[in-house]
Order: C-alpha cells, then structure tokens, then sequence
C-alpha cells in the first residue's frame, strides 16, 4: 500500500491545483471518523462501502461480530458521519486521525452501479437515473426508466458530470470528487481488486485485529451475503416494479443480475417457471440462488464476469468511450487503474444476442 500512497502523491502533485466539484456537505457525509481508535473512513459507493459501514457499526458498539450479521439493507442504520460537526472540528480530525479509503476500477464500479441499481428491477432508481437518460438519450417523455440500456445510461453518465445543474448520484461520481484524496492525504488505500487482503492489512494497522477471526471465510460470506441482497431486493420493489415491468420479467432479471456478476453460471437456467414470479416467497427464492451458486463452481464464474464486462462495453461507441474515460481522467490517474484497456477499447465483436441484453 505505501506504492499506492506514493502514486498518489506523485500523480496530484503533477495534476497540479484542481477544481473541487464536491459541496463540502457531500465530502462531510461520506467521512465515516471513530474516535475511539482514532480513524475516519471515507466511503466510496459500489467500492466496498457497504461492508466497511457495517463492519464500522459493530466497531462503534465495540461488538466483534462479522459485518455480514447485518443486512445489506441496515447498512446506514447507526452510521455517523462528520455532517454536523464544526468545520474546525472536521480540519482537526483529518489532521489528527488516521485515514482510510477503498477505490475501484472507474469501468467496474460503473457497470456494477448500472446492473444492481438500473437493470435489477428498482424502481427509485429508474426514476431517479433511468427517466433522465432515456428521455436524453430519446427525446421521450413516457418513459419508465426501467428500459434504459447501459449505453445510454453510459450517456447520462457524462452528461450529468458535465452539467453542474444535475444533481447527480453518489454511486456514479467519481471517486476523487468524493472523498478528495489530492487534498486530503489518506493513509491507506484500499482496492476491490484485493479487497480481502487489503481489509486485512488495515485492520492491523487500525489495531481491529479481533475482528480478523470473525472474518475467515470471507467470500463465502460475501456472496451469500450478496445472494440475501438480492433476493430480498426482488421481493421488496416487486410490486412497485410491476408498473413497469412484468412479474416474470424482473424475475428474469434478478436472476441475470447474479449471472452478469459471476455468482450463478450462465450454463444454468432460473429453475421455476416466471409464473411463480408474483407469489414466491423470499426464502424459496434465497434458496434457490444457494443452491445455483454451488451448482456454479464448477464453471469459470471470474471469465464469465471479465466477458460481460467486455459485452455491456462493446455496446457503446469509442467516440462515448472517450469521454467516458475523461470523467474518471483523475481516478484512473491518481489510483493508477489502466484508462484505456484493450479489452474494452479494442474488443467490438460480439453476438446481437449480448448486445441485445445491454
């Protein structure tokens, strides 16, 4: 980590000085401090986050418990962030205490927030992202947004960024505009791409070692965690999404979600007919996700991942991609993920068939 430390130095020094896009109340709430131990993470939606505030909350309690104890959906319930705190008080903090962030690949990150907010049936998202983009993208008023394809959600990505007047949404701004690594010096960087063993190296070095042992078997615990979120996501927008969408079409969907994310195997069919969509109980469908994850192993789930990756960013044009990646210019730089990887600049030959699902 002290080589990303370094990279980081490095690349802000040559950025030189740097609009701040950020509105300090924005900056505020993503500082997550414990003074206690005397840290302050500042979070990152769709890097980790999640897991970071739950296991935060156990840390506040002083319970060593796994964060996996608490549902996704409880994430924020005791979350304390530096939103009401004097600006004096905040200036002390950061210089005081030790920091801490986890960052991700730009194009990972975005296509992750596309599939669990935009294609999973979710309809605050839909109105908030999915109405906006496809009425730009279409120049439609009677839309839904729960059509929205990744390209033109990809489209509303930029524009959003580019246009001071919209308010835009956490889980799709970009990192350094967050959480303001060039102007706050974080101790530790952490990376989805070695999430486990980066949580691992900074709990040590936040003297949290109890909760080490709590932790093992960590992605098991990961992916059924993900697999709850999931299926407890299907059952509560459900009805809310049948205005929109079929009962066996988001069924379909959620089912798709665990596919695009490597979980369930693409070689495995959603085992109940879509009629049972409308009626099926949440742990009926728990289970079932379970029992397709094991099934799944014996499968490349991390390709199969890689190539829907390539798939959704095959569906939007270099001219797009272009400027796509000068949005995220200053992630990319100062956390040193490549800006123009050949898998996704390059590749623009696939089936009418994926296209057809993005």
């Amino acid at each position: 980590m002290t080589n990303r430390y370094l990279h980081q130095l490095s690349q802000c020094k040559s950025l030189g000085d740097m609009e701040i896009k950020t509105s300090e109340r924005m900056f505020r709430r993503q500082l997550q401090p414990n003074k206690a131990y005397k840290f302050i993470y500042c979070g990152i939606e769709k890097a980790g986050s999640t897991f970071w505030r739950r296991l935060l909350q156990y840390v506040q309690l002083g319970k060593i418990q796994t964060p996996y104890r608490i549902r996704p959906e409880l994430a924020n319930s005791y979350y304390v962030d530096l939103s009401k705190t004097t600006l004096l008080e905040v200036l002390g903090l950061l210089k005081s205490f030790t920091k801490f962030i986890f960052v991700r690949n730009p194009y990972t990150r975005l296509l992750s927030g596309f599939i669990d907010k935009l294609y999973s049936p979710n309809p605050y998202y839909w109105n908030k992202i999915g109405i906006p983009a496809t009425r730009l993208a279409r120049e439609i008023t009677n839309t839904c947004g729960h059509d929205v394809s990744f390209k033109e959600f990809v489209e509303y990505i930029i524009h959003s960024n580019n246009n001071p007047k919209i308010k835009r949404d956490v889980h799709f701004i970009p990192a350094y505009q967050l959480c303001l690594p060039c102007h706050i010096q974080y101790d530790f960087i952490g990376k989805i791409e070695s999430f486990e063993n980066d949580v691992m190296f900074i709990l040590e070095k936040l003297n949290l070692t109890q909760y080490i042992p709590v932790l093992q078997n960590f992605k098991n615990q990961s992916v059924v965690d993900a697999i709850y979120d999931v299926s407890h996501t299907f059952i509560e927008f459900r009805k809310e999404a049948s205005k929109c969408l079929s009962f066996e079409e988001s069924l379909k969907r959620t089912w798709r979600k665990l596919q695009l994310r490597g979980i369930i195997a693409d070689e495995i069919n959603l085992p109940f007919s879509y009629t049972e969509a409308e009626n099926i109980t949440e742990e009926k469908l728990l289970s079932t996700f379970i029992k397709s994850f094991k099934q799944s192993q014996k499968f490349d789930l991390r390709s199969q991942k890689r190539k829907h990756l390539i798939y959704a960013y095959s569906t939007i044009s270099l001219q797009t991609l272009e400027k796509l990646a000068k949005v995220f210019i200053i992630d990319f730089k100062i956390f040193d993920y490549n800006m123009y990887p050949a898998s996704i600049f390059q590749n623009k030959n696939i089936s009418e068939h994926s296209v057809a699902q993005w």
